[in-house]
C-alpha cells in the first residue's frame, strides 16, 4: 500500500528532497515509500536504545537522594550470555540478570530492579 496519502513529517519531507524524491511528493512512489518506511525504522530503533540508555541511568541511581548503586555490565566469555551485576559483590548484597543478549540483560534487571514509570 502506498504511503503517499499519508502526510508527511517534517523529517521525511527533507529526507525526500535532500535525496532527490522531490518530485515523487504527493504521488505514488516506490521509492519514496521504502525512503519512509526505513525512516520509521530507524526512529524506532533510535527509540529502543533511548529507552535502554534511560533505564540504565535509573538503575545507577543518584548520589543527591542516595539511591546510587554500582552497574556493572559483562559477557560470559564461555556462554556469550550477557549479564548485569547491581551492588557490589563486596557487600554480599549483589544482585545479578542475565540475558542472551545485552538489551535482554539490562531489561531483566530493569524489570526487577525499577518501579514502574508513572
Amino acid at each position: 500500500m502506498s504511503m503517499h496519502r499519508k502526510p508527511l513529517t517534517d523529517l521525511e519531507r527533507e529526507g525526500l528532497i535532500a535525496h532527490g524524491f522531490e518530485r515523487d511528493i504527493g504521488k505514488p512512489s516506490m521509492l519514496a515509500d521504502v525512503f519512509r518506511h526505513g525512516v520509521a525504522w530507524a526512529l524506532a530503533a533510535t527509540e529502543k536504545d533511548a529507552e535502554l540508555l534511560k533505564g540504565l541511568r535509573r538503575l545507577c541511581g543518584y548520589v543527591q537522594d542516595g539511591s546510587a548503586e554500582t552497574v556493572s555490565i559483562y559477557q560470559d566469555d564461555a556462554t556469550r550470555d550477557w549479564g548485569v551485576r547491581v551492588g557490589t559483590a563486596f557487600t554480599g548484597r549483589d544482585r545479578n540478570y542475565h540475558g542472551i543478549s545485552f538489551e535482554e540483560a539490562l531489561e531483566a534487571a530493569f524489570k526487577k530492579e525499577l518501579p514502574p514509570d508513572a
